[in-house]
């Protein structure tokens, strides 16, 4: 807001000068699963859900997040709305949740 150009920023910790601030440090700790949960995940775009379903599995979490493996990758700060997958079903309900960091494996996966 108050820009007259588009403006990107990349991860913002804090502020320097008079206004001498910083956000505290991630310390999420992630325990990974003893068994994967399988998930389906879909973009949204706005508040449209696009009909296009990407499996994935939940291979760890902390109080405040997961982490998702998938065959795609996923770029940064997208919103997606994340479903169960049990015996080969999506469960009722979901959740949505913001993308923070994306990546692939050394793998290829």
């Amino acid at each position: 807001k108050g820009f007259d150009a588009p403006l990107q920023i990349h991860r913002v910790t804090g502020m320097g000068g008079r206004f001498d601030l910083s956000l505290p440090e991630d310390t999420t700790r992630f325990v990974e699963l003893s068994d994967e949960i399988p998930v389906r995940f879909a973009l949204l775009e706005g508040k449209d859900v696009s009909p296009r379903q990407i499996e994935g599995r939940v291979w760890a979490g902390s109080p405040n997040g997961a982490k998702i493996r998938s065959a795609e990758v996923v770029e940064e700060l997208r919103n997606i709305q994340i479903q169960l997958v049990e015996s080969g079903h999506v469960v009722p309900g979901g959740c949505s949740a913001k993308v923070v960091q994306g990546s692939r494996a050394v793998d290829g996966s």
